[in-house]
């Protein structure tokens, strides 16, 4: 089974100092199973860092390995998920023991979530429903040495800061549910009337096009020049 990482860099001997933050299992390496989401991050990485180039590595997972060691599997999202990554997320000091974990990946959407979990703004139940909404692609986290040597380097394929349109077709959703919620959230629209004023809009063609570069724009950014592309008094 082939796993992969975006990254500025080429990564062929994988270490916990790659992404070392407390993220959704604690400290250690993570890999997707999603290609797409590996890239995506690669050209945020790229963006962020203004860098020219980023790259997706490639590893070859030994399935036949992760016998002899302690792994931990959710199968997606539910509510012992939300709590294991609720206490790598709050608890100091919390730590596991095992080798792997495999579960699903937290996107920008799901961080949202988990700040209603934390605020108790929500029911656990309504938030493990919200989550599940999201698709969340698949992570495998390498959490010890013994782990890592389950993962065998492929290849480094770079990305430049140029999308496919089939590539940009499966970014776009994501972006037009962000407009959707903020439109609704600000003005009380359906989600029909919302969706007309995006779809139907300068910005939309914009977004849909790889040469005018917007689909690197965050959600705000977008949002912002809707609204000015809408113009003043709209939605009252």
């Amino acid at each position: 089974m082939e796993l992969y990482l975006g990254s500025l860099q080429v990564e062929e001997s994988p270490t916990f100092t790659l992404n070392g933050k407390i993220l959704d299992h604690g400290k250690g390496f993570y890999a997707t199973t999603s290609r797409i989401e590996a890239r995506l991050l690669a050209q945020k990485l790229m963006e962020d860092h203004h860098a020219a180039r980023s790259f997706v590595n490639i590893y070859e997972m030994n399935e036949t390995a992760m016998d002899s060691l302690n792994c931990l599997k959710f199968k997606g999202v539910s509510k012992k998920w939300l709590k294991f990554v609720m206490d790598n997320r709050l608890k100091r000091n919390f730590s596991h023991n095992y080798d792997i974990v495999i579960g699903p990946t937290a996107n920008d959407k799901a961080y949202k979530q988990f700040d209603f979990f934390e605020g108790e703004i929500l029911l656990t139940s309504s938030i493990i429903e919200n989550l599940r909404a999201l698709n969340l692609v698949e992570q495998y986290s390498f959490h010890t040495q013994r782990a890592l040597t389950a993962l065998q380097f492929i290849e480094a394929v770079p990305v430049t800061c140029k999308l496919s349109q089939e590539q940009l077709r499966l970014l776009l959703p994501s972006k037009i549910t962000w407009l959707v919620e903020y439109l609704h959230d600000d003005y009380g629209l359906s989600i029909k009337d919302c969706l007309d004023q995006i779809y139907h809009s300068n910005l939309y063609k914009k977004l849909s096009t790889e040469s005018t570069q917007y689909w690197h724009l965050g959600p705000i950014a977008l949002y912002n020049e809707l609204l000015q592309e809408l113009g003043d008094g709209w939605g009252k």
